[in-house]
């Protein structure tokens, strides 16, 4: 092998370790801010306020408080049997580690290891589910309006391809 060719070779070899070695780094600081973070609580929350207003709806229309703690028992049972954490944190420590630079993630790990972070952490993804639930609640008496306009493109389509 040339000269060249080797010290291309090993510039390559050491460039690749100091590659997976960063990814490495990042990926550790990225699990650091996912636990201080609580994404992991917050997943969980947002699985159960998703499936809440079924319950809500229920006890609405005189569903029977047993059958729905049942129902509520069914889905603990489900989401701890197919949402493993330890399954589901890889790649989500690899999503931040890919959109967020080391320093972001410092800074937002030094802020989320402040009290006003801690309360970040606990609060705003309950805030986050009721910002979302009072969009769905706004937008529920619309929506009629919008299947229509859906139902009005559908038979435009439907009419344009029977001529």
């Amino acid at each position: 092998m040339k000269p060249i060719h080797a010290l291309l070779a090993a510039l390559l070899v050491v460039s690749s370790h100091a590659v997976s070695a960063a990814g490495l780094a990042s990926e550790i600081l990225a699990g650091k801010l996912l636990d201080a973070s609580g994404v992991k609580e917050g997943l969980q929350d947002a699985f159960f306020n998703t499936i809440k207003p079924l319950f809500d709806n229920l006890r609405k229309n005189g569903g029977k408080e047993d059958m729905i703690k049942e129902m509520t028992d069914v889905a603990k049972k489900f989401y701890d049997d197919n949402y493993k954490w330890e399954d589901m944190r890889p790649a989500i420590v690899k999503a931040y580690a890919a959109e967020l630079s080391d320093d972001d993630m410092k800074a937002i790990l030094a802020f989320y290891e402040t009290p006003a972070g801690k309360i970040a952490a606990t609060k705003l993804p309950k805030l986050t589910f009721r910002g979302y639930e009072a969009v769905v609640i706004s937008l529920q008496s619309k929506m009629p309006a919008l299947q229509a306009a859906m139902v009005e493109v559908a038979k435009k389509y439907r009419d344009t391809k029977a001529k």
